[in-house]
């Protein structure tokens, strides 16, 4: 079933990225980032839900000219998770992975350690 290989999707770009295995770049998109493959990309977005305020992670397959083959969201899969936990679980993960790709391809930890090194500097003592 497509949900499976979905979620699969999911939890190996998850495991992937954290292990920084996946080269992820910006696309024209602002808060779209790209990993590519050799036949294919994935795409990542973010975007507020229109129903409530929750948000929803999109990742979208492209084939070599660009185009999308397949997207698929969070709550698409979610909805296909046998138990409350399972999904909230699923939620958070998909959260953190569109903010571990977000802070990778941004530099935030070397935006820190740049900002943490000179406020160090500047302490005199």
């Amino acid at each position: 079933m497509a949900v499976d290989k979905h979620k699969r999707l999911f939890d190996l770009l998850f495991t992937k990225t954290e292990a920084g295995e996946l080269e992820w770049q910006e696309t024209a998109e602002k808060g779209d980032y790209l990993a590519s493959f050799s036949n294919y990309s994935i795409e990542i977005t973010r975007y507020e839900a229109q129903e409530n305020e929750s948000t929803i992670v999109r990742l979208a397959i492209r084939g070599a000219d660009g185009q999308v083959i397949e997207w698929v969201t969070d709550i698409e899969v979610g909805e296909r998770i046998a138990t409350q936990t399972e999904k909230n679980v699923f939620y958070r993960k998909t959260e953190a992975l569109y903010e571990m790709v977000r802070r990778k391809v941004l530099g935030a930890d070397k935006a820190l350690d740049a900002i943490l090194a000179e406020l160090d500097d500047d302490i005199p003592f």
